[in-house]
């Protein structure tokens, strides 16, 4: 939450850089949110494969639309809770995450613009905040499915433990 100390200097860096270029607010995700959220998160998936995911990435961005399409339209009756990140009055990110445990929150989706350099590390910082001046101790951040890419944005934040994890698949 606070990106304090050497290890955490290029995360810390990225949200420095995007506070001083662009503003930075995040807000809470509300309902009205939710077409501009589905729009980005198309955006973000075809920024995506413009930078050359692969047909494993793709499947599970295929996959992924709609998770977040239901996720964003009835956060409050699965009881998640939001954020939004507006940059020159649009919406350029989103995240929802849910309480696990009273001291574990669990961030489950997080887009952000990917043209706008620091946005990613902005938005997670933040909510990791808000989910820490709510209690949170720890922060799960779920998986990397499988992607080379986002193990490393995950190991960006030094994990204090790695569970490990399956994938069931019909034989």
């Amino acid at each position: 939450a606070d990106l304090s100390g050497e290890s955490f200097k290029s995360p810390r860096a990225a949200c420095n850089r995007f506070v001083r270029e662009w503003g930075g607010v995040i807000e809470p995700y509300e309902h009205r949110d939710n077409r501009a959220c589905v729009s980005l998160f198309h955006e973000w998936r075809e920024q995506k494969q413009g930078a050359g995911a692969d047909d494993w990435a793709w499947a599970l961005l295929e996959d992924a639309a709609g998770a977040h399409e239901t996720a964003l339209s009835a956060a409050l009756e699965l009881g998640l809770t939001g954020a939004v990140v507006r940059v020159a009055g649009r919406i350029r990110a989103y995240t929802l995450g849910l309480w696990l445990y009273p001291s574990v929150f669990c961030v489950l989706l997080e887009v952000a613009d990917r043209e706008i350099i620091g946005l990613g590390p902005f938005v997670f910082r933040e909510f990791c905040r808000q989910a820490r001046a709510k209690g949170a101790w720890w922060i799960n951040t779920m998986d990397d499915s499988g992607l080379p890419s986002l193990a490393r944005s995950k190991q960006w934040y030094h994990p204090a433990r790695l569970l490990p994890n399956s994938i069931v698949t019909e034989s």
